[in-house]
């Protein structure tokens, strides 16, 4: 069993607590007691990437939530991570939650997406969520995302990051191109880009860059191009260094 879910993308990108609600089908997604091991899971001092970049946010949402009813979205796991995925990294194409594995306040999203109709999906990441706050109607937060496949060794999880920065990373059971961008919420454009670097393995390139705040920044490397633009990526985040 799994979600598909159809984003209204200009009305999450910018990633605040009562925008539009997504379209979402009546097919629930799987789900597991038992959440798989991911780097991102295993971390005590999650970052907030998206959709709320501190607390405040969220319980200014609660209270919306609370009084009219605003997003519901916001405390649906599934929902949120396949918005986080084609809202904030763009990646419009995965629109598909394969498997949700909820345990307590943490949760591990299966984003993907079906190369045929009727085909199995293929996932490209699973995204790592945390209940984000406290009292009823707490809301999902994503605070990483492991690739299948590929990931991000370089920057660390929680560093701060200096531009230029260096970002490394590897490419497992394919080769292809793998392309960096690093995004902040609020942002229209990301904050930089890389050009697509050729991979068979292991790859290192250097990105400059420009925070526009002193919010979370999310690095994101990407792959595909075989059967989607976007088929594998992996997230990172840091904070904007200062010297």
């Amino acid at each position: 069993m799994r979600v598909r879910i159809a984003v209204t993308v200009l009305a999450l990108a910018a990633g605040c607590g009562t925008g539009g609600t997504p379209a979402l089908s009546s097919t629930p997604a799987s789900s597991s007691a038992t959440a798989s091991s991911s780097p991102a899971a295993q971390k005590t001092d999650a970052l907030p990437l998206w959709p709320f970049s501190n607390r405040q946010e969220a319980r200014n949402w609660q209270e919306s939530y609370r009084q009219g009813g605003h997003s519901p979205w916001h405390v649906d796991a599934a929902f949120t991570a396949v918005a986080f995925t084609q809202g904030f990294l763009g990646f419009t194409e995965l629109d598909q939650a394969v498997k949700t594995d909820i345990r307590g306040e943490d949760a591990l999203v299966q984003v993907g997406f079906s190369p045929q109709e009727g085909e199995t999906p293929q996932v490209a990441a699973t995204v790592h969520l945390i209940k984000y706050g406290s009292g009823p109607n707490t809301p999902w937060e994503v605070v990483g995302a492991e690739g299948s496949g590929i990931a991000v060794t370089t920057p660390e999880y929680g560093t701060a990051a200096h531009s230029p920065a260096m970002v490394s990373g590897t490419l497992t059971g394919a080769t292809g191109n793998v392309q960096i961008r690093f995004l902040q919420p609020g942002s229209e454009k990301p904050l930089a880009e890389s050009q697509a670097i050729p991979v068979a393995g292991a790859w290192q390139t250097t990105v400059p860059f420009t925070a526009k705040t002193d919010q979370v920044i999310t690095v994101v490397a990407a792959t595909g191009g075989h059967v989607a633009d976007v088929e594998r990526f992996a997230v990172t985040a840091v904070t904007p260094g200062t010297r």
